[in-house]
């Protein structure tokens, strides 16, 4: 069992990973932070990190 639960978090630290990943590379975020100011750019970057990692407790929920 405990084998199980530790493949279902990595599976879903990986959808995490691959969520958020290329949004938030640094070219994109530079971009990002000369079109819309720095004030947009850290709210984008909050909120890609809270929902990929809402997606990917899902996942591991659902998988689980």
């Amino acid at each position: 069992m405990a084998r199980k639960e530790e493949r279902s978090v990595a599976e879903a630290e990986t959808l995490q990973e691959q969520g958020a990943g290329p949004a938030l590379s640094l070219p994109s975020m530079l971009v990002i932070g000369s079109v819309n100011g720095t004030k947009k750019t850290i709210v984008y970057i909050g909120l890609v990190c809270v929902m990929a990692t809402i997606s990917g407790m899902v996942f591991g929920a659902v998988v689980e």
